[in-house]
């Protein structure tokens, strides 16, 4: 019997969010009295994954599309966005974002940990891009220009008494690569620039300025 309702949830996976609550799953099986103990059930047997409380995906979701479902108005940036770009060699575990409205948050799931960053409404705007991933998922991320800004912003404190050296040393440590530097739109960074609280946009603008004139 248990099978039997496992094969129907195949059947209208298509119709839930990539990310879904209880409640969201419990109409397709009205029959189910108690939709909790079915879903953490079907944790145990490995078709679903508990994200938090009442929250579960498919254990196939992509790890990414989740970061925008677990906090309210985010995309995902930083770190995370520049190795999703190839603009850093690391691969990073931990999947970081910004958002809007949720401050600081942390999540620890078994697809991943998330961890988010608040940004005022005003710079979260500049530089978000929508783009489709595993099975034409939408995902919302950073452009490489932001992501690029907000790792720098997120790594140091000091930007106002620094110059375009420390922010090439700081890249270095990054470890971005100098043909994705040069591929950056000075533009794009000009704009995020005007609207950031932190020098670092700043300070990135002066030294591809310097280093990649275009």
């Amino acid at each position: 019997m248990f099978m039997d309702t496992v094969k129907k949830l195949e059947r209208v996976r298509h119709l839930l969010p990539p990310v879904f609550e209880i409640g969201e799953i419990a109409r397709f099986f009205p029959e189910k009295a108690a939709p909790r103990k079915y879903c953490e059930r079907l944790v145990e047997h490995k078709v679903l994954v508990r994200l938090k409380k009442g929250a579960y995906a498919f254990t196939e979701v992509n790890a990414l599309v989740v970061a925008n479902y677990l906090a309210p108005c985010s995309y995902v940036s930083f770190e995370t966005a520049l190795s999703y770009y190839g603009m850093i060699p690391e691969f990073t575990p931990l999947i970081m974002s910004v958002s809007s409205v949720s401050r600081h948050r942390c999540f620890s799931t078994a697809l991943g940990s998330y961890e988010y960053f608040h940004q005022r409404p005003e710079l979260y705007s500049a530089g978000m891009d929508r783009i489709m991933v595993a099975e034409q998922l939408p995902l919302l991320i950073a452009t490489p220009e932001k992501a690029l800004c907000d790792a720098l912003a997120r790594r140091s404190e000091q930007y106002h008494t620094k110059d375009t050296g420390f922010i090439g040393t700081v890249l270095q440590g990054l470890r971005v690569e100098d043909d994705a530097l040069a591929s950056l739109d000075h533009g794009h960074i000009a704009i995020i620039a005007d609207l950031y609280a932190s020098r670092a946009a700043e300070l990135l603008q002066q030294y591809l300025r310097e280093r990649y004139p275009k």
